[in-house]
């Protein structure tokens, strides 16, 4: 499942806008012990809806990097694996804690503005499922 898209995690919406379940369907299955063939057959017979993962952009990645122009790039959901990509650098460097400690609990402006972003409306299912 996950070894077929580099960054197979996507933005959670389908093309219609309607929500993307799929990751929650499987945690689901796995959580209820469902042998490896349910899960991939499950996988495989939800996948045809998903959105094709959006390209990369890797300067962007670099650029946000400097929080001046980290807020450039919000609210639009085709940089999504730029900060997908971007985070998980940054978790790789650091260690989740601190991630979570400079960018959502640090109290400056650019962490007081992602930790409402994680609690109003439309971004918590995004976070729940990253």
């Amino acid at each position: 499942m996950r070894s077929e898209r580099k960054h197979e995690q996507n933005i959670p919406r389908t093309d219609s806008l309607s929500a993307d379940h799929i990751a929650h369907h499987i945690l689901t299955l796995y959580a209820l012990a469902a042998p490896p063939a349910i899960l991939q057959k499950q996988y495989d017979d939800n996948k045809s809806y998903q959105r094709p993962t959006l390209p990369l952009e890797t300067r962007v990645v670099q650029d946000l990097n400097d929080h001046s122009k980290y807020h450039d790039y919000l609210e639009n959901e085709k940089y999504y694996p730029d900060f997908l990509v971007f985070f998980q650098q940054e978790i790789d460097k650091k260690g989740w804690e601190a991630v979570i400690n400079e960018y959502v609990l640090k109290g400056d402006e650019l962490a007081d503005d992602m930790l409402a972003r994680m609690y109003a409306g439309e971004y918590i299912q995004g976070t729940w499922q990253t």
